[in-house]
């Protein structure tokens, strides 16, 4: 039995490894690409899965990860009028 790790983020869809008759080891590399995925936050939607050579899934193991958008706030400054003198 063949053993692979899919990826999607945010579209792109990537092999990571294969493994061949080897259930431990992909499970392992599972773990770890999913581990690594959680921390990436270069992208907004992912998936980790591991399939068999027909692509189906193994064991159940399919992680959906969402990272929120970063918004970066600005500060605007009210601005105010400073008083004048008048003589």
């Amino acid at each position: 039995m063949v053993y692979a790790i899919l990826t999607v983020t945010d579209g792109n869809n990537v092999v990571r490894a294969e493994h061949i008759a080897n259930i431990e080891d992909a499970r392992k590399a599972w773990h770890h690409w999913c581990e690594l995925l959680i921390s990436d936050t270069s992208f907004a939607k992912g998936m980790v899965k591991l399939v068999d050579e027909n692509l189906d899934l193994v064991e159940g193991k399919m992680e959906y990860i969402t990272h929120e958008p970063i918004v970066e706030t600005v500060q605007v400054e009210d601005p105010t009028e400073e008083p004048t003198e008048e003589s």
